[in-house]
């Protein structure tokens, strides 16, 4: 017998902490949590850990079907799901600041590890998500842009050296090639005011990029 499926039985047979029930004979004789959470509604510690058990076996053998059932419900109930959740965002903003916070510091590496993984699937949104982050940090002002809209605005060319810019490069530095690779570079630098938006960014080598000299808001 599994250990799992013995857990069960005895959650089966575990007891009641507040009903009693008549047999014949009227000795009264504890309820088993399966009677007394079904019918009466009891919410006792032994009740609340059988129907959480119940719960969690099921959970486990239908997790796909559960999986199936949860997206469509979203898909069909999007927008109200997403109104609820922004009110309570902003009933509860303190508390959940407060739960994030404390839940990253006792799961660093677990976030770090779930951070890096994203940041490699998903490259452009986590350089877009920097930019803006370094942006309001100091107060500087940003919009939403994706390197597509840069590129189609001012072409793939170096706005340094006026040189086409490889765009199959490596992207990291030390890579080979990388120093033709693209950068979203900043006509006006954040850390001397510029702000984090489409006209204010260029394409532009990743070499010329960094030796570019800083320029401040006129």
């Amino acid at each position: 017998m599994s250990n799992w499926l013995w857990y069960i039985i005895y959650m089966a047979d575990l007891l009641c902490l507040v009903y009693m029930l008549e047999r014949v004979g009227k000795q009264g004789t504890p309820a088993k949590c399966s009677y007394s959470y079904k019918y009466k509604k009891c919410r006792c510690e032994n009740c609340m850990l059988y129907q959480k058990t119940i719960k969690n076996k099921y959970s486990i053998e239908n997790k796909e079907i559960l999986k199936i059932k949860k997206k469509l419900y979203y898909k069909k109930n999007k927008e109200e799901i997403n109104r609820k959740k922004r009110i309570y965002e902003l009933k509860n903003r303190e508390k959940r600041k407060e739960y994030i916070r404390k839940y990253n510091q006792e799961n660093r590496e677990r976030v770090n590890a779930v951070k890096r993984e994203y940041a490699r699937k998903h490259p452009e949104i986590d350089r877009n998500k920097n930019r803006r982050k370094r942006a309001l940090k100091r107060n500087n002002g940003f919009e939403k842009y994706t390197e597509t809209q840069v590129l189609e605005l001012y072409g793939t060319d170096c706005y340094l050296c006026n040189t086409p810019i490889d765009m199959s490069a490596s992207r990291r530095c030390g890579d080979p090639g990388w120093e033709k690779g693209l950068h979203i570079e900043h006509v006006v630098d954040i850390a001397l005011g510029g702000p984090d938006t489409l006209s204010n960014v260029r394409p532009s080598h990743a070499k010329c990029n960094l030796n570019k000299k800083p320029r401040e808001m006129v």
